[in-house]
């Protein structure tokens, strides 16, 4: 426990008031401390200090988001989250990167990514539990096919928060992140072996008659060290093919163009998944849309073709026209080490 009353008034003054973890040493020693500096700096006994008043008024600022994260069974500290579950169990995970999603919060972790989903959205995170049993033809396809799609390492509540976290590998990164530290672009024979990756997932994913929904840079993480991706966000919009769409990301509706009342309607298919690797190659080469490319001459025009204009509905016959594509693009498969880790996006561990 730290001794906040001896703080000077500037130091406690210049702590966001979101970020409690800041002023207060820990979750356990949160309420006393805050105590400590009521006393300290209660106007009433200190008539004569005039930073008094706005100070005590920034403390109780302060602690009324620490009350709520207590709560909620969280508590930040520089890249470690402390969550109380529901059930009494303590649970700490050490982060890389924090972001928001459309559900909640995302955390990606060193060996795992978690989730932190907001309790309205319990229905899709019911139905990611159970979108994310996968089933294999054979034992090679199980060693080959399971280690691109998550592993649920941990599910619990912690106050109105469902936790979902996933088991990951140290040499992943998400693709989001991949793409600022590159300046908002990468190489096209970076985004070749990309999206070879993930046309190897959705073939899987017609296999097993599954659609996903949602990948995105959001949800696609992405090994430099050995040109593979993982699908490990996004299984919330996860439904099997011919079923009612349950929702959809802002996203992902808006490239498939269903109106929100035809949503619920509208049977679930793998052409969406092919459309949204599409658009995501192109956001990775820089270019949503692929105008600019197209006028740059940038990007090889078999590659750019197959990313501008789709042609059938299925995993594996894109798959095919794909890897004839590159062939056209850049030749013979070769293996071009893309010099970016972990390390270098998030930092020494």
């Amino acid at each position: 426990m730290t001794d906040v009353a001896a703080l000077h008034a500037d130091d406690i003054l210049k702590v966001p008031p979101a970020s409690p973890e800041k002023l207060f040493s820990s979750a356990a020693d949160a309420k006393k401390e805050y105590r400590a500096l009521a006393r300290r700096w209660h106007p009433d006994v200190n008539a004569g200090d005039p930073d008094a008043a706005r100070v005590f008024a920034h403390v109780n600022a302060v602690w009324n988001v620490a009350e709520q994260l207590l709560a909620q069974g969280m508590w930040n500290e520089p890249n470690v989250i402390a969550i109380k579950a529901n059930d009494g169990r303590n649970f700490r995970f050490r982060y890389r990167r924090h972001h928001e999603f459309e559900l909640g919060d995302l955390y990606l972790g060193h060996s795992s990514i978690g989730f932190a989903v907001r309790e309205e959205f319990d229905d899709l995170v019911l139905n990611s539990s159970v979108a994310t049993k996968f089933v294999y033809d054979t034992a090679k396809m199980e060693e080959e096919c399971s280690r691109y799609l998550p592993t649920l390492s941990a599910g619990f509540k912690a106050g109105d928060r469902t936790w979902v976290i996933y088991k990951s590998t140290r040499d992943l990164i998400l693709a989001k992140d991949l793409l600022a530290h590159a300046g908002g672009k990468l190489a096209p024979k970076h985004v070749a072996w990309i999206v070879s990756a993930l046309l190897n997932i959705a073939c899987y994913l017609e296999w097993a008659r599954k659609t996903h929904n949602a990948i995105s840079l959001d949800t696609v993480l992405v090994s430099p060290k050995h040109h593979t991706c993982c699908l490990f966000g996004g299984w919330w919009y996860s439904r099997l093919v011919g079923a009612k769409t349950q929702a959809l990301p802002t996203r992902s509706a808006a490239i498939a163009h269903w109106p929100a009342d035809v949503m619920p309607h509208r049977p679930a298919g793998g052409i969406l998944d092919l459309d949204l690797i599409r658009l995501t190659a192109l956001e990775l080469l820089g270019d949503p849309v692929g105008t600019r490319l197209a006028a740059a001459g940038t990007v090889p025009a078999p590659m750019l073709d197959w990313l501008r204009y789709p042609g059938s509905f299925q995993a594996k016959v894109e798959y095919a026209r794909w890897h004839d594509a590159l062939k056209k693009a850049f030749g013979g498969r070769r293996f071009v080490e893309m010099p970016i880790s972990p390390s270098d996006v998030y930092g020494k561990d």
